[in-house]
């Protein structure tokens, strides 16, 4: 099979969406799962404000997952069962509440995805709210394509069974592992508007979702780069030396940080890409901070090129984040400012 087959064959996979189909009934539905089969479900009139999956790919033969849920009751009476689906293989499920482990239930419905019924720790009242969890390992480990740069492919599916107001899907990549691109592939992440933001070396692609009808299916996926080793200092050798000849000295440790600052400062713009020496000139052409839109439309870069290069200045203390809205807005350290000059 050639690369290009294997790229359109999984183009194609990655668009297949699971059929949820819903009876002409306010108290009934019924899902369709992949054999066809019908299972039906009693419905409530239940409304969750905020659902937040955390996928944390630090080890990928053991991919944790965190959901976290706050529901509301809108009917005339109390409620005390509560379902939800899981539509991937998974173990060592618990759920939860402020109060401890709740009680539940799973149904498997096919080879991969089961019914969650849970019961509360006490029945929800009419307008009343409840914050719960649920944690599971995935029992999936993405695959390795092969290649001129190997990377992996991680997607994630989930069925919604309520109307859901808020919807956040944040995808945690391996440590060093940075958003695989590849002109075979039309897509590097999907759907296409993901944000990237990034915490020291790792990276991470959130999805934000509003008004998520009910009988509805979640489906994501992310290719990513196999992880790069850590970038090394070429200035810790060149100073190590140094204080082992010192060592013992009064004030060697003093010593020994001010000149590894200086050092860094001298030869930082010696190893800073040309594409890393553009962004900080841009910036501070842009009076000392620009926006990630804001780069994109000066470059015409993607996302995750931006991402790619931001994350190791921010990482050496060249430039610093900051959360404006919806968005990051990028500012130039005084360390920025002296490399470049």
């Amino acid at each position: 099979m050639t690369k290009k087959s294997l790229a359109y064959k999984f183009t194609v996979f990655i668009l297949i969406v699971v059929v949820l189909s819903v009876e002409n009934s306010t108290s009934s539905c019924a899902y369709t799962n992949h054999n066809g089969n019908q299972i039906h479900l009693l419905t409530e009139p239940i409304t969750i404000t905020y659902h937040e999956i955390r996928i944390d790919l630090s080890d990928l033969k053991e991919i944790s997952v965190v959901e976290e849920m706050i529901i509301k009751n809108y009917a005339n009476s109390s409620i005390s069962v509560f379902n939800c689906w899981l539509n991937q293989s998974h173990s060592n499920l618990i759920v939860e509440d402020k109060e401890g482990d709740l009680q539940f239930e799973e149904v498997n419905i096919d080879e991969s995805s089961s019914l969650i019924n849970l019961n509360f720790s006490s029945p929800l009242e009419t307008n009343q709210t409840v914050r719960i969890s649920l944690n599971y390992v995935l029992e999936v480990e993405p695959p390795l394509i092969e290649g001129k740069h190997n990377y992996y492919s991680f997607m994630f599916k989930k069925a919604v069974s309520y109307y859901t107001l808020s919807y956040e899907i944040i995808v945690r990549l391996p440590q060093n592992s940075f958003i695989h691109e590849d002109e075979n592939n039309p897509y590097s992440y999907y759907p296409e508007d993901a944000e990237l933001d990034s915490s020291g070396d790792r990276l991470y692609v959130i999805w934000d979702f509003t008004g998520v009808q009910a009988y509805s299916e979640m489906f994501v996926f992310v290719l990513f780069d196999e992880p790069i080793a850590e970038l090394q200092y070429i200035w810790v050798p060149i100073v190590s030396p140094i204080a082992g000849v010192i060592a013992g000295a009064t004030g060697v440790y003093w010593w020994t940080t001010r000149k590894s600052k200086k050092a860094m400062k001298k030869v930082g713009s010696i190893f800073l890409t040309s594409d890393q020496k553009m962004l900080l000139k841009l910036i501070i052409e842009s009076e000392g901070r620009m926006s990630q839109k804001e780069f994109i439309k000066v470059t015409g870069y993607t996302k995750s090129k931006i991402s790619r290069n931001l994350i190791p200045l921010e990482k050496q203390g060249l430039i610093r984040k900051e959360k404006w809205g919806r968005e990051f807005r990028i500012f130039i350290t005084k360390d920025g400012r002296k490399v470049i000059e």
